[in-house]
């Protein structure tokens, strides 16, 4: 039996008694259902997470996990002088999902990224960095690391895809190097946002499009919407997802123009 949750646009997440059978409600303590945290720690020295906290000053750098039902939550705390402090925090999920529009109708066992937080707290904004839309803090300059260590874990998982829901414009700008919208008159608008108006800088297209200044070719205000980014594990499902008609599709969205508001 099959209980449907349709999420618009582009995705229908399907949960079977194998998905329960095979870790989704793992209460083990292991990360993605397969990592413990003394893992955790060989991967993060391994691929400098821990060197570069440490070299941001902090000291006691630990991994934390939390396990319920459907979802698994990472945290990397480290202590500044007397304070305690929450550097890195990762929320995923397990699915089965069928890709709306895709012919084939295959199941895609997927891994949700939630919701990711890497943040500086003994850092300031009046340091010359720019404050993104939903930032506390001033990150970590982590994000290239999070993923490339993200990418390598999930190669070792029963996983067809990695999907995440952008909820602003630099978040998707982050995950470009690898991640592609479903749609592809989505992904065609992120190109040309991209190609007009990143040379005034990421936090302030970021800002612009979360206000309403940014206006496409008819003068109408442009406001940034989450939508399905996704990076398939194998080339051939790339090629099922992003093929010759998917191409076609974002090279006509991409024709688009987009403008600050005067």
């Amino acid at each position: 039996m099959r209980n449907k949750l349709t999420i618009p646009d582009t995705i229908e997440i399907s949960l079977s008694t194998e998905d329960f059978d095979n870790g989704l409600t793992n209460h083990r303590g292991l990360w993605l259902g397969r990592y413990t945290v003394e893992e955790l720690i060989d991967d993060f020295e391994k691929f400098g997470i821990f060197p570069h906290l440490k070299r941001r000053g902090y000291t006691r750098v630990t991994p934390q996990l939390e396990c319920e039902p459907f979802k698994g939550t990472l945290r990397i705390t480290g202590w500044a002088g007397e304070t305690e402090h929450l550097l890195v925090e990762v929320t995923t999920r397990r699915t089965t999902e069928r890709v709306l529009g895709d012919l084939s109708e295959r199941p895609y066992s997927t891994l949700v990224i939630d919701w990711v937080r890497f943040q500086d707290p003994c850092a300031r904004f009046e340091d010359g960095l720019p404050q993104l839309p939903g930032q506390e803090h001033p990150g970590l300059q982590l994000l290239e690391k999070g993923t490339e260590l993200m990418v390598e874990q999930v190669k070792s998982l029963d996983v067809d895809l990695v999907l995440t829901y952008p909820q602003h414009f630099h978040n998707a700008v982050f995950y470009a190097p690898r991640f592609q919208f479903l749609d592809p008159l989505t992904e065609g608008h992120f190109q040309a946002l991209s190609r007009d108006l990143l040379e005034a800088g990421l936090a302030e297209v970021s800002l612009a499009l979360e206000e309403g200044r940014v206006i496409d070719e008819s003068g109408s205000a442009v406001y940034w919407l989450a939508r399905a980014q996704v990076f398939p594990l194998s080339e051939k499902i790339r090629q099922t997802l992003y093929g010759r008609d998917y191409q076609a599709q974002v090279r006509k969205a991409k024709k688009a123009r987009f403008k600050f508001r005067e």
